[in-house]
């Protein structure tokens, strides 16, 4: 496949992301990242869930388009409709369907966190780090729950009960949630051990170092790359990890995960 898609191999490319539907519904935008950083955004029209038709979205190349650029075209189709070919980059989207005006502060994030989702209330984002966030590797005050699980060279996790069960209410009021951590935990492993809380995490929200998406980038790096915005609120317990594209939640001692209600509705 690397020899017939030769602009898109996954040593150049990182990503195509799913950015937005047109107004119309006439197309979607997806964006293709380079692995140097670049990135260039094609218009994709789509029959039956088939793509069928790609150009370059705004510049000239949508209006001249070169053997390369056509090529190039072809590739971003091909693995739009073969999603399971890893040779080329990797399809994420991370761009949220909010259609009102995204929460200003940290405040309003909770307050439509804490609310069901509606029509007037649509569903915001909670990203979530693992390490001293949801678990950690050794007792405290807040991480008291002991859970056997084979890691490396750990056996137990101790998890914060009380984090777990304020992101299942989340959950439950209709809200997404995304997992990115710096740690190289297997999706396999996180899962099960989300799933046990009752907790749904799809493996497509899951990131890790490994992830394609991230390599080579700091966490900090992905979340500025990529299309988070302000629906969205990162629990994490490193500062330096705080963008300016979301909204923030220290996890420390003191205030270890959002005032998030543990009440479904």
């Amino acid at each position: 496949m690397i020899a017939t898609y030769p602009n898109l191999s996954c040593l150049s490319y990182r990503t195509l992301e799913r950015i937005n539907e047109l107004p119309d519904k006439s197309a979607i935008i997806y964006r293709l990242h380079k692995m140097n950083g670049k990135t260039q955004d094609y218009r994709v029209n789509f029959q039956e869930g088939i793509a069928v038709d790609c150009i370059r979205h705004r510049g000239w190349h949508s209006h001249c388009t070169s053997n390369k650029e056509a090529l190039k075209q072809m590739a971003i189709m091909h693995y739009l409709n073969v999603p399971a070919d890893t040779t080329g980059p990797c399809l994420i989207n991370v761009k949220s369907d909010y259609n009102v005006t995204v929460p200003k502060n940290k405040a309003q994030w909770l307050a439509r966190a804490n609310l069901m989702v509606s029509s007037t209330n649509p569903a915001v984002t909670l990203l979530l780090d693992l390490d001293n966030t949801m678990f950690s590797l050794n007792p405290s005050k807040q991480f008291n729950l002991e859970f056997p699980l084979k890691l490396n060279r750990f056996s137990t996790l101790f998890v914060n009960e009380d984090s777990m069960k304020r992101v299942v209410a989340f959950q439950q009021r209709n809200h997404h949630i995304k997992v990115i951590t710096d740690a190289d935990y297997e999706y396999a492993i996180i899962a099960p051990l989300f799933s046990h809380f009752g907790i749904t995490l799809h493996n497509t929200d899951y990131f890790n170092r490994n992830h394609q998406a991230m390599e080579q980038l700091t966490k900090h790096e992905f979340i500025k790359r990529y299309a988070f915005d302000k629906s969205c609120l990162l629990v994490d317990d490193q500062l330096r990890n705080r963008c300016p594209n979301i909204h923030f939640h220290h996890a420390n001692a003191l205030t270890p995960f959002p005032q998030l209600s543990e009440q479904y509705i």
